[in-house]
Order: structure tokens, then C-alpha cells, then sequence
């Protein structure tokens, strides 16, 4: 049996979290979990571990729910694990494999930006603008190819640099 070969990011090397460290060379502590979704109880402080800064950029797992409350109480208990630290909220990406939920998706993001906007600490970038909207970036037309990784991981260190982030 011949393996499966896909062109997506399947390599920790080819994360937008990866490409973003190379040009800033940060020292990041990656905490992105495929599958995650606003969850206030995944939001536990590391003992001896003070970030400078976080970057939350979750995905599209939740955009039909019924209410934005997981979202709410994941921000407000963000707010008390970390207090003032600098958040950066990277909304979700376009997804084109459910054309029908587009607006739902929309709707979605412009109110993860209004709830993270509350918080004086927290600045949003709009994911909608990091990868273009087009199947050639996107392995599945939901999940970013390798393609699409790097200009994710391009795109947001030049919204975090335009930022002063």
C-alpha cells in the first residue's frame, strides 16, 4: 500500500506559528492543540510561567454555535488567569468548504472581535485578511496548505509589526 501524501502543514516546521518565530524570533511556547475551541477550561495558569505576551488564534470549530458564551467566559477567564499581559486575538480564517455558512462564519468573527475588543489589553487582527480566499492556499478549502501557512505566518508578523505588538 503507497502512503497518502497532501501538501498541508503536517510538519511543526510548517506552521504559521513556525514561519511567524522565524521572522521574530520569539520565544514562544506554542499551546495550539488541533480540534481546540473557546474553552475557559483549558485556560489554566502554568505555575512559575509569566508570558510577555499571548496570541490566541483559534478556528472555525465553534462558528455555528448557538451563543457566544463559551467565547465570553474563555476572554473573561483569560482576564483572570493573566491579568494586563498583551493579547493578540487572531480571528478565524476563511473557510470555503460550507460556502451555505458563510455568513454564519462572518457573524461569527465580528463577534469574537467585539467580545476580545472589551478588554483594553487585548488587540485583534482580522484572519479573514491573512490568507487569500482561494482553494490553492488551503489543503481542503479549510485547512492552510503549506502555501497557505506561510503567507498566514508572512501575513500576521506584518500585522503584529504595523501593530508595535
Amino acid at each position: 500500500m503507497s502512503p497518502i501524501l497532501t501538501n498541508g502543514a503536517l510538519r511543526s516546521s510548517h506552521t504559521y506559528v513556525s514561519v511567524a518565530n522565524r521572522l521574530l524570533n520569539y520565544d514562544i511556547l506554542n499551546q495550539g492543540i488541533g480540534g481546540y475551541v473557546y474553552d475557559k477550561n483549558t485556560m489554566t495558569p502554568m505555575e512559575g510561567y509569566q508570558p510577555d505576551k499571548i496570541i490566541i488564534a483559534m478556528g472555525t470549530n465553534q462558528f455555528d454555535c448557538e451563543t457566544m458564551t463559551d467565547v465570553e467566559e474563555y476572554y473573561q477567564c483569560l482576564q483572570k488567569v493573566y491579568g494586563d499581559t498583551p493579547v493578540l486575538c487572531v480571528t478565524p480564517l476563511w473557510r470555503g468548504d460550507r460556502p451555505e455558512g458563510h455568513d454564519v462564519l462572518v457573524r461569527f468573527c465580528e463577534n469574537v472581535k467585539k467580545i476580545a475588543g472589551q478588554y483594553p489589553n487585548v488587540t485583534v487582527v482580522d484572519g479573514f485578511t491573512l490568507v487569500p480566499h482561494l482553494p490553492e492556499y488551503f489543503l481542503d478549502n479549510l485547512h492552510p496548505n503549506c502555501l497557505g501557512m506561510e503567507l498566514y505566518g508572512r501575513n500576521l508578523v506584518n500585522a503584529i509589526r504595523k501593530l508595535g505588538f
